[in-house]
């Protein structure tokens, strides 16, 4: 499985289909769900986009802590993975 570690430790899992050279979407679940909630999209999408999922932290595949679950710490791991990605 595909995981990016933020700065603080957390290893955070993505999925990343379509091809680089395409337009990118950033598909971010709602709460309390994790990217299982796109698997019926990321087919259909990633044949034009490039389409990058995630679990945000402590949900579905990426790792569990007790820290961070707010609005500004998801959103320092949202640009973290997009700085890598």
């Amino acid at each position: 499985m595909p995981y990016i570690e933020t700065p603080d430790g957390i290893p955070i899992y993505y999925i990343d289909e379509g091809r680089r050279t395409n337009n990118a979407i950033f598909l971010i679940h709602g709460e309390p769900f994790n990217t299982n909630c796109w698997e019926h999209n990321i087919p259909t999408l990633s044949e034009q986009f490039r389409v990058v999922a995630i679990d945000v932290r402590g949900r579905g595949n990426s790792g569990k802590t007790t820290e961070g679950h707010n609005f500004a710490q998801y959103a320092r791991d949202f640009s973290h993975i997009l700085s890598v990605c």
